[in-house]
């Protein structure tokens, strides 16, 4: 028989309460209610199949671990899981066939993770994701065939989204139109902030990216950065346009940043908008930067009119090693960069006018006025960030900094070719000043592949 351990009560104190009998029903009924309180951080809709659930401790809110299984693919169920699930948890939806007709809208740091391209397949009617981020609340998507049959976006990225990623997906447009945006990054409401994050592994067919830094104030009063995490990162993926309807299968504006590197285009384009859009008060920004590397651009389809593999308008960064080519029979790419800027050629819209010399939003150096703003080569604002609104009399862009746009090393069938300057833009966007054809001077990319595919979070600046 063991020996009692050392401090065992004796027979009387054995039989005398420890506690008093009405502590002890307070005891049992404060642990009961906080069980009933956070039974949801433990419960899926079934079960999770992995779970962190501890004891309640002071301090911020841990990220859970939890993995929330919807009943179907449905909306409603998968709805019902999300609600569950809290910061970090994985919510799946199974394999299946779904049509939505309402968007599934969240806020929540959390994974959504389909069974794979073809078994977990997704129609859907409106906005089909609407993820309206938070800060130090990453989300990620993936697993998932969402297929859209009119103008409705598969994924909106709202709000301060940062490090997320979304990849392993397909996007299919099946309407005619061609001009569909499947992925969109940012709005006006975002204000002055601009997301960053990572979209790889994703096959594209008949629809685009359109990606748009708030209201671009913030993103233009901020540093270059180049070969930084800080921008929508675009990478291994595979675009498709056979509908035979010619457009972009990326676009940006309102200060976008963007990287574009090691992806598959056909019988398609990528672009990049300037300062072209004005109403009676404020105005849309241009393009803040671009870094375009690695990818490929083919003319597969005889009925698709090709003209440039990418058609930049705006901001500066670094374009190099693409391969455009043109199967035999088609009407070919004629150009693999072609650069311009809108107000230099003609008026744009609402109250923003041309460059010419008498507009106050230009930097006016010289009688034309040049630089125009946001122009080709051109960089951060002069100022800090007082408004986030582009309103016409501010006085706190120009003069901008000069940072000219380096494109090098892209190739037309095999053979080097230099950017095309378009619609008689020479006279604000000149070789060897807003534009050089060598490699930029301390320019690092951003380590492929991208550091959120590893599973961790992306370094700081490397040049810029």
């Amino acid at each position: 028989m063991a020996k009692p351990l050392s401090g065992t009560p004796s027979h009387k104190d054995r039989l005398r309460p420890l506690w008093p009998a009405c502590c002890v029903v307070s005891a049992l009924a404060v642990l009961a209610g906080w069980l009933i309180a956070h039974a949801d951080n433990c419960r899926a809709v079934g079960a999770p199949e992995e779970s962190s659930c501890q004891s309640p401790r002071q301090g911020p809110a841990r990220a859970s671990t939890a993995i929330f299984t919807a009943a179907n693919p449905s909306l409603k169920a998968v709805s019902a899981a999300v609600r569950r699930a809290n910061e970090g948890d994985t919510v799946v939806i199974p394999a299946g066939t779904a049509t939505w007709t309402s968007t599934l809208s969240h806020t929540k740091g959390i994974h959504l993770r389909g069974a794979g391209v073809g078994k977990t397949v997704i129609t859907h009617r409106g906005v089909g994701i609407r993820v309206i981020g938070r800060e130090g609340a990453p989300w990620t998507i993936s697993g998932l065939e969402m297929v859209t049959s009119g103008n409705d976006f598969c994924i909106e990225a709202l709000g301060n989204c940062k490090n997320f990623r979304i990849w392993d997906c397909r996007f299919r447009n099946l309407s005619t139109t061609g001009n569909t945006i499947i992925l969109m990054f940012g709005n006006w409401s975002d204000g002055a902030s601009h997301q960053y994050g990572l979209v790889d592994s994703c096959e594209f067919t008949n629809g685009r990216i359109l990606v748009s830094a708030g209201t671009g104030e913030g993103s233009w009063k901020e540093p270059t950065n180049l070969g930084s995490d800080r921008a929508i990162y675009i990478e291994d993926c595979v675009f498709r346009r056979p509908n035979r309807k010619a457009g972009n299968i990326l676009d940006s504006n309102n200060g976008a940043r963007y990287v574009f590197r090691h992806n598959d285009v056909e019988d398609a384009y990528i672009m990049a908008h300037s300062l072209q859009n004005g109403w009676k008060n404020h105005f849309a920004r241009g393009t803040r930067l671009v870094e375009i590397y690695g990818n490929t651009f083919k003319a597969a389809r005889q009925a698709y009119q090709h003209w440039a593999a990418m058609f930049i308008r705006a901001g500066t960064g670094v374009i190099f090693d693409n391969q455009v080519i043109n199967e035999p029979g088609v009407t070919p790419f004629a150009h693999a960069v072609v650069i311009d800027n809108v107000r230099s050629f003609r008026e744009a819209s609402g109250n923003l006018g041309m460059a010419n010399g008498s507009n106050p939003i230009d930097g006016n150096i010289e009688p034309n006025g040049y630089p125009a703003l946001d122009q080709i080569g051109r960089g951060r604002d002069a100022g800090e960030l007082i408004d986030p609104i582009p309103r016409y009399g501010a006085t706190n862009r120009t003069p901008q900094a000069l940072e000219p746009m380096h494109i090098w090393n892209n190739r037309l069938g095999g053979e080097v070719r230099e950017p095309r300057v378009h619609n008689g833009c020479q006279i604000h966007i000149q070789k060897g000043r807003d534009y050089d054809i060598t490699p930029k001077p301390g320019y690092l990319p951003l380590p492929y592949p991208h550091p959120l595919r590893a599973g961790r979070k992306a370094g700081s600046p490397a040049s810029g």
